[in-house]
């Protein structure tokens, strides 16, 4: 069929209909032209241009939530603005009527007291609208945060159920524990906006609770729950988000690593995670893998797969350094900096 229109393959053909379509295109049909661009490319045995065009349908996403997300928050400093000019002249307008007030009573000690009184009771309701005016607007930002969160939460969910619907329509295995592995990772991302969303913080990341919750998760959807035991100690540490994301991202293909190779055929194992900081402000995060002998831990590959080479740039993203041996199950040591700490280096 396709040499029939004159093209060479299928990807020559998507690519001519996507120049000549998308200047007329709607959002929404965009986003079905790539998802449906995806599953004929991946049909046609195009995988990786497939998963291009998956790319663009998560780009496509990203954008228009982007620009909504910015004409929210200019909209935001908008009225912050306009409400410190209106408070500007409020106060203007009370130096004026205090000054005109104060020479017309100067010589008059019981009117001047009176007015005092008068005007005293006035600022003191004045402050008190104030300071209720202040409150409204801090409750206007809480909530705008807790909708950005939401938002993305929302935008990770949308792509992940992209990716389990595309794996419905997969016969090859292989092909199939890509798309779980890419849905893992969106799903660790999720998580953490998930967390935000639903605390009263808006900056940093419970780390006991976040790498616990990210572990049952993984665990859950490999059907390992019930194989390996889990020990999380973060000694309270909170991180930023911006450290929270890479270190999740780690630690999901570290602990689908050892789902897939390490713990296949053991009854039962432990793995134990452990992060804190040292007095120079490192941060240490240790991953161990117990119960696993030592003809079940699998060679350290020379193959520079998809996990590893995403785990060497997150550790590179991190300004960190990453030690790993493999004589008794696989321990990782990974030393990283936080946001404030790689700025200070940059």
């Amino acid at each position: 069929m396709v040499n029939k229109l004159g093209f060479q393959d299928v990807t020559s053909m998507i690519h001519e209909i996507e120049k000549d379509a998308k200047t007329f295109l709607s959002f929404d049909n965009q986003i079905n032209f790539y998802l449906n661009a995806a599953r004929l490319l991946f049909d046609y045995g195009e995988y990786e241009e497939s998963l291009n065009y998956m790319f663009l349908l998560m780009n496509s996403s990203r954008e228009t939530y982007s620009q909504d997300l910015s004409q929210t928050i200019a909209n935001y400093k908008t009225r912050e603005i306009a409400y410190e000019k209106e408070q500007v002249v409020r106060e203007e307008k009370e130096k004026s009527k205090l000054y005109i007030k104060f020479g017309a009573v100067l010589g008059i000690s019981l009117i001047f007291t009176l007015i005092l009184i008068v005007k005293l009771s006035l600022r003191g309701k004045a402050l008190v609208k104030r300071n209720q005016e202040k409150e409204t607007l801090i409750q206007e930002k809480d909530l705008l945060m807790k909708e950005i969160h939401h938002r993305v939460k929302n935008n990770f969910e949308l792509v992940s159920t992209l990716l389990e619907l595309q794996s419905y329509e997969l016969q090859n295995q292989e092909a199939k524990e890509k798309l779980f592995e890419g849905q893992a990772r969106i799903q660790s991302l999720s998580l953490i906006h998930n967390k935000l969303y639903e605390s009263n913080q808006s900056t940093s990341v419970d780390m006991q609770q976040y790498i616990s919750e990210l572990a049952e998760l993984i665990l859950k959807s490999t059907n390992f729950i019930d194989k390996i035991s889990v020990h999380v100690q973060t000694n309270n540490t909170h991180l930023d988000i911006d450290t929270t994301v890479p270190i999740g991202l780690i630690i999901n293909e570290l602990l689908t690593n050892s789902c897939k190779y390490a713990f296949p055929n053991v009854p039962h194992a432990e793995l134990k995670i452990t992060l804190n900081i040292d007095k120079d402000g490192f941060y240490r995060l240790s991953y161990q893998e117990f119960g696993v002998q030592p003809s079940q831990v699998p060679m350290k590959s020379t193959k520079q797969g998809l996990g590893k080479i995403l785990i060497t740039n997150l550790v590179k993203q991190l300004h960190g350094r990453l030690e790993s041996d493999f004589t008794q199950g696989a321990q990782y040591e990974i030393w990283f900096k936080d946001k404030i700490n790689r700025k200070k280096t940059a």
